[in-house]
């Protein structure tokens, strides 16, 4: 009654059976995929955005001096901290629901609101709380654009090991700066 489909060399042998290098994605299991994509993509890319913020901060707070805040300003840590807290948020709910199957394809839709909901509360927090308002325009001026930076790296291939090693090597450095600088200076 039901023919074998006419597919041109499927004759079910072994060499039609996917290998390790033919596996897709979604064909791991969900803490491969998790760990997939926390250590090939977000890792880097959280690493890459908090030097970015500690440079901004640093440089909108110290000018031209902002190599003496990022050795020696425990304050300027904790400010980067918060900001990165507040990116961080979307793209774990990001990588929650991109690891899953049934619901990946709105993903991307969670992202957009989640980081909307997040500046239009960092927006009306600035608005009422006006002697907020030096700091509250930075973190809001730095974490919306940390979001589209984010935003258009989420669907991006996976980085080279050899991009991945220096990316690492500077998260060790950036670490090791935040270490010393918060308990030691």
């Amino acid at each position: 009654m039901y023919d074998k489909p006419d597919h041109a060399d499927w004759d079910n042998s072994p060499r039609d059976v996917k290998t390790v290098n033919d596996l897709d994605f979604y064909d791991y299991t969900p803490p491969k995929r998790f760990s997939i994509l926390f250590l090939g993509r977000l890792l880097p890319l959280y690493i890459l955005v908090f030097g970015a913020i500690l440079l901004g901060v640093a440089l909108v707070e110290y000018k031209a001096f902002f190599a003496h805040g990022v050795l020696f300003d425990a304050e300027l840590y904790l400010d980067t901290w918060l900001i990165f807290s507040w990116v961080l948020t979307p793209t774990l709910i990001w990588m929650g629901i991109a690891g899953t199957i049934s619901y990946r394809n709105y993903a991307k839709t969670w992202y957009i609101w989640t980081s909307i909901i997040l500046g239009a509360s960092l927006a009306l927090t600035w608005l009422v709380m006006p002697e907020w308002s030096k700091w509250m325009r930075l973190h809001l001026f730095v974490s919306v654009a940390c979001h589209v930076l984010i935003f258009l790296q989420l669907d991006a291939k996976p980085y080279p090991k050899s991009f991945l090693q220096g990316v690492y090597g500077i998260g060790v450095g950036i670490a090791t700066l935040n270490i010393i600088t918060l308990f030691f200076i």
